[in-house]
């Protein structure tokens, strides 16, 4: 007869919600790639200084919230999740920190893109703590809308740790980079039926102006978009072609 104790049934409830928190991670960040660039309301639908506020608000409000879902989940997985019982209090060394610091990123070299990221997080919670407008600093110009605060900087930041944490499997991955050729070909798609002429959406801020804005609002940025994807998009189609031959 075999015995279970409380506490192994107690680890694999553990390792369930583990495993289902990781899930919903995952489906976030990839909601987040897919939705945010393409998310967009009626211009009747927001009044606003901003011209291109239809755009933006629906965007910031959506990565916001992905964001803080993905934080209590975060922080949900972290408090169930085991403890190190070994090891001291190092930290509290100050002395020590060079040491371990060098130690640390010497295990792997990804570890410098980390250290750069903490380094920007610390400049931009400088720079909002010296602010001679802590409020616009921190919240944006306009409250819910304006993309350059800290808060949609600490979004940003979130969604880059939960997914550098979590992808660690070649699945994810592809996952990943299906997400963001989907998202790109959209944004590319609706791109040229603005340049025909059949933007059906009436996305574009200036009616006057020749140049297409997709969902984005801005030339620049839907470039910048196009850019960034349709390497990735190539890059996905040459491997697939390639394992395919």
């Amino acid at each position: 007869m075999t015995v279970v104790s409380g506490q192994n049934v107690s680890f694999d409830a553990h390792g369930r919600l583990v495993v289902w928190i990781n899930y919903a991670l995952e489906a976030l960040w990839l909601l987040v790639v897919v939705l945010v660039p393409l998310a967009f309301v009626s211009q009747d639908y927001v009044l606003s200084e901003a011209k291109i506020a239809y755009l933006e608000l629906p965007k910031i409000a959506l990565l916001r919230t992905m964001a803080g879902l993905m934080t209590i989940l975060w922080l949900l997985e972290w408090a169930i999740g085991p403890r190190s019982s070994g090891g001291g209090v190092s930290w509290l060394h100050p002395a020590t920190w060079l040491a371990e610091l060098g130690a640390w990123i010497q295990a792997s070299s990804t570890r410098w893109v980390f250290l750069a990221v903490w380094l920007f997080l610390g400049a931009v919670t400088l720079s909002t703590v010296l602010s001679a407008s802590f409020s616009v600093s921190m919240w944006g110009e306009v409250p819910g809308q304006d993309g350059n605060s800290t808060y949609t900087t600490l979004a940003y930041l979130l969604l880059f740790g939960v997914v550098a944490t979590h992808l660690k499997t070649r699945p994810q991955l592809w996952r990943l980079l299906g997400a963001i050729v989907v998202m790109g070909t959209l944004v590319a798609g609706y791109a040229v039926m603005e340049h025909y002429g059949q933007g059906i959406f009436d996305l574009k801020p200036l009616l006057a102006d020749r140049r297409v804005s997709s969902t984005l609002g801005n030339p620049i940025l839907a470039a910048a978009v196009m850019l960034l994807t349709i390497p990735i998009s190539l890059s996905v189609a040459a491997i697939t072609m390639r394992g395919s031959m």
